[in-house]
């Protein structure tokens, strides 16, 4: 008994114990840094288990004997969210039910590493971009609603004319910086409904969504869309890394041909990088 007294009052994580009537009769002193309304004046008392400002259900007379599953909040600690799991357990005396055990679980450290995971799988990690892997995913159900919905939808390709050139001049670690601030730039100047990602290598690649209108014609579209092109194009091609370097781009787009019933995502990125490798030969030749 001493020795397991010992550990559950250094225990980090949070016990409470109350009886049948749902009386709190313990709790450790981790459970302060959690719900620091506890004192020992409380003990005797019924428990109320309030977590940002939501009640949950504490009663130990319930009729569900089984140990619950668990539930996850989170509260605020000064600048820092901390993230916990409680769960609850009955406790039996010769098969009645004299009481229950909450047990409070910090897992911040768990979700943090999963959140990390989490973006780490679906965004480059020089340029914090999506990854060719995400974008395929996240594109091809945009395609699907516009589709359905008949919303303009365009793909445009970006790729840099000089980059072999910078990392020969200033260093791959100078090109890095290039990249990273045309991606900068490419979040700055997409919209909420559109999606960027680094393709590979010093290619990215945009969808772009819901310009002109459902009634426009298809040349209608193309022609607007030729427009959001040379702006980007005009954009990316005034960007400045370390005073000095200036990296050039080529960017080509496709619009999604709403009278074409075989167009699908795939075809209109083949479309899209066609278009940019035919614009780049054109501007060497």
């Amino acid at each position: 008994p001493l020795a397991n007294d010992i550990i559950i009052q250094n225990l980090k994580d949070g016990v409470v114990v109350v009886n049948d009537q749902n009386n709190l009769t313990y709790y450790n002193p981790f459970m302060n840094d959690i719900l620091p309304e506890i004192t020992s004046a409380h003990i005797g008392e019924p428990f109320r288990c309030v977590l940002n400002g939501q009640e949950f259900s504490t009663d130990a007379s319930m009729n569900d004997h089984q140990e619950n599953n668990a539930i996850e909040f989170t509260l605020q600690k000064g600048d820092e969210e901390k993230y916990y799991e409680l769960r609850q357990s009955p406790i039996f005396h010769e098969d009645l039910l004299v009481g229950r055990i909450f047990h409070f679980r910090d897992v911040s450290d768990l979700i943090v590493l999963n959140k990390k995971l989490q973006y780490a799988a679906h965004h480059d990690a020089l340029t914090g971009l999506l990854n060719r892997h995400s974008f395929f995913e996240r594109a091809q159900k945009k395609f699907e609603q516009a589709k359905i919905n008949h919303i303009p939808m365009g793909i445009i390709m970006l790729d840099f004319d000089n980059f072999k050139e910078i990392n020969d001049q200033y260093g791959h670690l100078s090109g890095d910086k290039v990249l990273q601030k045309v991606a900068l730039v490419c979040q700055t100047e997409i919209r909420e409904s559109d999606l960027v990602a680094r393709f590979g290598g010093d290619e990215f690649i945009f969808l772009i969504s819901r310009f002109g209108s459902v009634d426009s014609t298809q040349d209608e579209l193309s022609l607007e869309f030729s427009q959001v092109i040379l702006r980007l194009e005009s954009v990316f091609n005034k960007v400045i890394v370390d005073d000095v370097i200036g990296p050039k781009v080529t960017l080509g787009g496709a619009v999604f041909d709403k009278n074409d019933p075989a167009c699908d995502l795939n075809l209109l990125i083949d479309r899209a990088d066609q278009r940019l490798y035919t614009k780049k030969n054109t501007i060497s030749n």
